[in-house]
């Protein structure tokens, strides 16, 4: 069944009944996927301490709002505002994030945390304080506010 049929149902059965379809985030039987499906398990599934209040669903209806949108015709609108894009370099997202790089006007910076996929960057020290050092740095020469600098 094709995404739109089902939200068209979600929908139809909502506006019957007020009851929400909800559809799991991680697919089950997703353990042996060596790709984004594979790190989303092991860090939200597997080791649930990552996250301990954690639900598996999301509401097919928002699932539908949120495919549907893209950020990156507003990017341009951040300049003046420095933006700061943080990716693993082994992030089946990193791509997507290249895109926003391309699309956003100066001042910009991309950081690739080499080795590192997505969901590392949560929770793998090697990787996690690589970028907080960074976003430390960032915010320290970013944040200004009428033209005095939180940090010196």
């Amino acid at each position: 069944m094709q995404l739109l049929e089902i939200v068209g149902q979600a929908r139809q059965k909502y506006f019957e009944t007020g009851e929400t379809q909800l559809l799991p985030v991680v697919p089950e039987g997703i353990e042996e996927s060596q790709d984004y499906w594979r790190g989303a398990y092991e860090y939200f599934i597997k080791d649930q301490s990552n996250c301990p209040n954690w639900n598996n669903n999301i509401n097919v209806i928002s699932f539908a709002k949120m495919a549907s949108f893209s950020s990156l015709p507003l990017l341009r609108y951040l300049s003046p505002t420095k933006i700061l894009i943080i990716a693993g370099s082994e992030s089946p997202l990193l791509e997507g994030s290249k895109l926003a790089y391309d699309k956003s006007k100066e001042p910009k910076e991309i950081l690739q945390i080499k080795g590192s996929n997505h969901h590392n960057l949560f929770n793998k020290d090697e990787y996690v304080n690589q970028a907080v050092d960074r976003l430390v740095d960032f915010f320290k020469e970013s944040l200004i506010l009428g033209g005095l600098k939180f940090y010196e």
